[in-house]
């Protein structure tokens, strides 16, 4: 039986032996399993960073564009109104046919450029045209 308890003692370090190695390798798979857990945690962290980054980034360009378009569409509400006064003037102007017909009128009465009559001219043409 002695042969037997050796036996035992032998196997029962062999099987220690193993057990050891085999949580040792298992340690060690997951020393290596916790790296790659933490280089992708800083992957991750880093990619969140990025995106914070960029959505602040496009919030910067969105509020610039949002001014930009506020202040184009302050400019034409007072172009809208400044043509609207300038069409109301406009339409007070005297019309092309409207000067002319008053530079017909002053020609008319122009006494340089017409040739008036007097009234003994007119009574003379009168007697004359009767006799």
């Amino acid at each position: 039986m002695a042969v037997f308890g050796k036996d035992k003692k032998g196997t029962l370090h062999t099987i220690i032996n193993e057990l050891v190695e085999r949580t040792n390798s298992e340690a060690q798979r997951l020393r290596v399993l916790e790296q790659r857990i933490e280089n992708i945690d800083q992957r991750i962290n880093s990619v969140e960073g990025n995106i914070l980054s960029a959505t602040n980034q496009m919030q910067g360009i969105q509020k610039e564009t949002d001014d930009k378009l506020k202040k184009r569409d302050e400019r034409l509400a007072k172009i809208d109104t400044v043509m609207g006064e300038l069409v109301k003037h406009f339409k007070k102007l005297a019309t092309k046919a409207e000067v002319k017909e008053v530079q017909n009128m002053v020609d008319i009465y122009n006494p340089v450029k017409s040739s008036f009559m007097t009234r003994e001219e007119i009574e003379r043409l009168l007697s004359e045209r009767n006799k």
